[in-house]
């Protein structure tokens, strides 16, 4: 599987526009490329979750992380998200 994802940073804000799923075979990836951007200044991490069908525990450990290690605790948004997901 590739990566399933797009990273851009927007200012002081990262957006991730999600591909299908964020799961156990991507997430790792999605965590490192996030990683890169420990010690700059993020205010905000907006998840794009328009594609979005499976989020797995692992892929939650990639949005406790970005809450958790980027910015001063970023301010975490879903758009577009499936109530499912929700």
């Amino acid at each position: 599987m590739s990566n399933d994802f797009k990273v851009s940073k927007n200012g002081t804000a990262l957006i991730i526009t999600l591909g299908r799923s964020l799961v156990t075979t991507n997430a790792p990836e999605l965590q490192e490329e996030l990683a890169s951007f420990v010690g700059e200044t993020i205010e905000k991490v907006v998840f794009d979750a328009s594609e979005l069908m499976a989020l797995s525990s692992s892929g939650l450990r990639v949005i406790y992380f970005a809450k958790q290690r980027l910015g001063d605790k970023p301010e975490i948004v879903f758009v577009n998200c499936a109530k499912e997901i929700y």
